[in-house]
């Protein structure tokens, strides 16, 4: 038995994401169970909303976009989030789905949605408006 040997067959299937290595020679045999390495936990996201002002300059009041930071399928699992609507912060105003996971898209600061610029099952980019929001005064 080749202690390097086997070491290096470890490695392999660490490095090409095994969870099981079995290996046979004429006189003996082993079975290994690797752990199953989680990916990465994701860098903190940055925050989903930039100020922007109101297109039209005689406006008081400035305005916020609501961005989508995945590339991916709108959902909107309530209908209550129309043009209109009054949101609190960190509400979520809808999620969107990513190669099966739902990530959501909330609302930074209490207002109200002047635009709802997508609707359930669209497909978003990443950094796409998918709202703009009044701030509360």
């Amino acid at each position: 038995m080749d202690i390097e040997k086997i070491e290096s067959w470890i490695q392999l299937a660490e490095e090409n994401g095994l969870t099981f290595l079995c290996i046979e020679e004429e006189d003996w045999g082993i079975e290994v169970s690797l752990p199953r390495h989680a990916p990465a936990a994701p860098a903190p996201a940055p925050t989903q909303t930039d100020a922007a002002e109101d297109a039209d300059p005689k406006a008081e009041s400035s305005t916020i976009e609501v961005k989508s930071l995945w590339v991916g399928y709108f959902r909107n699992p309530s209908e209550k989030f129309t043009a209109g609507a009054v949101v609190e912060p960190e509400e979520v105003l809808g999620e969107v789905e990513t190669l099966g996971l739902s990530n959501p898209i909330t609302v930074p600061t209490a207002g109200s949605l002047r635009e709802v610029l997508v609707q359930d099952g669209d497909p978003v980019q990443y950094g796409q408006v998918v709202a703009v929001l009044e701030p509360k005064r």
